[in-house]
């Protein structure tokens, strides 16, 4: 099973002007947690977190890994600029729980193309992705911040 997950709301620019160094906001922190007690109250779980190392990403696997009592796992493939299509579908075949926190406009493509139909990745977004038996990749669920 594959939890996509897009990073919560972050800070528009860091201190150091990288953007890979924006933080999620506090309130972006407030709208995460209240999307993993969400995906707390279903019996789907992941097993394993990989996530961008950019820190709105890795922040946002941090505060779910917390919630599991997981470890995160970084990967570079995962950075915004890059195309994480072959890391997702391997996480996604790879017979595991596996969630993968990234960014837009990847994401979206991503989950759109799983669903074969239009997906938004709100931030702080997750959509859960199962394959069958037939090898068919179909759409479990989804969790929107509110």
């Amino acid at each position: 099973m594959l939890f996509l997950m897009r990073h919560g709301p972050a800070e528009n620019t860091s201190v150091t002007g990288k953007d890979r160094d924006r933080e999620l906001t506090a309130s972006g922190i407030r709208s995460v947690r209240r999307v993993i007690e969400r995906l707390k109250d279903r019996a789907e779980r992941p097993s394993k977190i990989v996530a961008s190392p950019f820190a709105r990403a890795r922040d946002t696997a941090k505060l779910v890994a917390e919630a599991y009592s997981l470890t995160v796992e970084l990967d570079e493939a995962l950075e915004a600029e890059r195309d994480p299509r072959d890391v997702i579908e391997a996480h996604l075949l790879s017979g595991q729980n596996v969630m993968v926190v990234g960014h837009d406009p990847w994401f979206s493509e991503v989950a759109s193309g799983y669903a074969r139909g239009p997906i938004m990745m709100d931030k702080g977004m997750i959509v859960v992705f199962e394959v069958k038996e037939d090898g068919e990749v179909r759409e479990r669920f989804r969790i929107r911040p509110t």
